[in-house]
C-alpha cells in the first residue's frame, strides 16, 4: 500500500495506519523509517507492515508477535514461549497441581508466595517470600506479620502477631500455647526473661541466633545492667552501672588508701589499733588504745611506780612488771633501766654483765619495778 508522504519534508511523518515514523534523507533524496524495528500495538495484525523483525503485541489475545521474512514471502510469527517454557504464576488458595520448576503460586488466603522447586530427588512447593496482612512483607523464609485483635488463625512456626488491643507482640511456637508473648512494645519495663526453643531461627536458609531488644535500666525502668569498672566505682559519676560485691569492696580499699590518710600528730586520718604488748612497750606514737587494752596493760605498767620502787605484796610470786627481792643476778642489757637505777648497789654481780638484786626477807614478798 502506498503511502501518502507529506509535501514538507522538514518534518517527521508518522503513518496513520502503521504508526510508523518517517524521516526525510536528503541525501538520497527519500523518507525513511526512522525506527528499526518499531512495534504496534492492536487487536489485529498491521497490514502495511513488511518490515523484517517488526514487533505486534496482540492486545486481546496477550500474545507476542514478530514479521518474519523468508525465500517464500513473510508472515507474523508467534513469538510467546509456550510448553515447557512457559512458567505460570497461580493465584488461589490451595497448591496447584501439575505445576512446573520455577511456576509462581501466591496464596490468596494466607498472603504467602511459593515456587516450585526441584531439588532432584522431588519436587515441591517451597515459600519464597513473606506477606504481612493488608501489605507486603520483606524477604524472610517462613515467616510472617500478622496485626489486629483476634487470634491469628493458619499461623505457621516463627510467625510474630501484634495485638492491637494491648500492643503486645507474640510468636508462634507451634506447641501449646502455640502463641507465646513477647512483651510490650509500648511499655520498655516489660522485657523478655527467657528464651526457650529446640533450634535457632532459620532466615533466608540460614541458621541465626534469634536478637531479643532489652529495655536499658534506669530508677524507674527495669531492664538490662552493666556491672561497673573498679575505676568507674571509684570515680563515683556513672549512674547507669551496677555495682558488683567484688569491685565494691576493692573500691572502698582504694578509697580508704586514696582518700583517707594515716593519722599523725597534725593530720587527722586513719588509726589502727594498738596491741597489749605495743601499750606496756609504750614505743609508737601512731596508734590508738582501747579502754580494754588499757586495763590489761596497767598492771604491767606499774600504776606509775618508777623503776626501783619496792613494794610489799601480798602474793606468793611478784606481779607483772616487778621481780622479787630475792638476790638474784640479771642481766645488765636485758633490765638496763633497773641497773641505771640501783647499779651495784646490792651487788656487783660478775663485775661486767650482771648486777645484784636486793635480798629482803620476811611475812610478806618484797618486789621491786624494773
Amino acid at each position: 500500500m502506498a503511502l501518502n508522504f507529506p509535501a514538507n519534508t522538514s518534518l517527521p511523518y508518522v503513518d496513520p495506519i502503521s504508526g510508523l515514523k518517517y524521516i526525510y534523507n536528503t541525501s538520497v533524496g527519500a523518507w525513511e523509517a526512522a525506527i528499526q524495528p518499531p512495534a504496534i500495538v492492536s487487536s489485529t495484525p498491521p497490514e502495511a507492515i513488511t518490515i523484517p523483525g517488526f514487533l505486534w503485541w496482540d492486545d486481546v489475545g496477550g500474545s507476542l508477535y514478530i514479521w518474519y521474512q523468508d525465500t517464500d514471502g513473510g508472515q507474523w510469527v508467534d513469538a510467546s514461549p509456550s510448553g515447557e517454557n512457559v512458567a505460570s504464576a497461580y493465584v488461589q488458595t490451595n497448591a496447584p497441581t501439575g505445576a512446573l520448576p520455577g511456576e509462581l503460586w501466591w496464596d490468596s488466603e494466607n498472603g504467602r508466595l511459593y515456587i516450585y522447586y526441584d531439588d532432584g530427588d522431588s519436587q515441591q512447593w517451597m515459600q519464597a517470600t513473606t506477606g504481612s496482612e493488608g501489605g507486603t512483607g520483606s524477604i524472610t523464609y517462613g515467616l510472617k506479620l500478622h496485626s489486629g485483635a483476634a487470634t491469628p488463625t493458619n499461623a505457621k512456626k516463627n510467625d510474630l502477631w501484634y495485638k492491637s488491643t494491648d500492643n503486645t507482640l507474640y510468636v508462634y511456637v507451634g506447641d501449646t500455647p502455640a502463641w507465646e508473648k513477647s512483651h510490650n512494645i509500648t511499655d520498655p519495663s516489660t522485657f523478655v526473661t527467657a528464651v526457650t526453643g529446640t533450634s535457632p531461627i532459620s532466615v533466608g536458609g540460614t541458621a541465626k541466633a534469634p536478637v531479643i531488644s532489652v529495655a536499658t535500666a534506669s530508677t524507674t525502668v527495669t531492664g538490662a545492667v552493666r556491672l561497673a569498672t573498679v575505676a568507674e566505682a571509684g570515680a563515683g559519676l556513672d549512674k547507669t552501672v551496677a555495682l558488683s560485691p567484688g569491685v565494691l569492696k576493692e573500691a572502698l580499699v582504694t578509697a580508704a588508701t586514696s582518700y583517707l590518710p594515716s593519722t599523725s600528730a597534725s593530720v587527722s586520718g586513719v588509726i589502727s589499733l594498738a596491741t597489749q604488748a605495743e601499750v606496756i612497750a609504750g614505743a609508737v606514737n601512731n596508734k590508738s588504745v582501747t579502754p580494754l587494752t588499757l586495763k590489761q596493760a596497767i598492771p604491767s605498767l606499774g600504776l606509775g611506780m618508777p623503776v626501783g620502787t619496792i613494794i610489799t605484796y601480798g602474793g606468793a610470786v611478784a606481779p607483772a612488771g616487778y621481780l622479787a627481792c630475792d638476790g638474784s643476778l640479771l642481766s645488765r642489757v636485758t633490765y638496763k633501766a633497773l641497773f641505771q637505777v640501783i647499779g651495784t648497789t646490792y651487788g656487783i654481780g660478775d663485775g661486767s654483765t650482771t648486777f645484784k638484786l636486793p635480798t629482803v626477807t620476811g611475812t610478806f614478798t618484797s618486789c621491786i619495778k624494773f
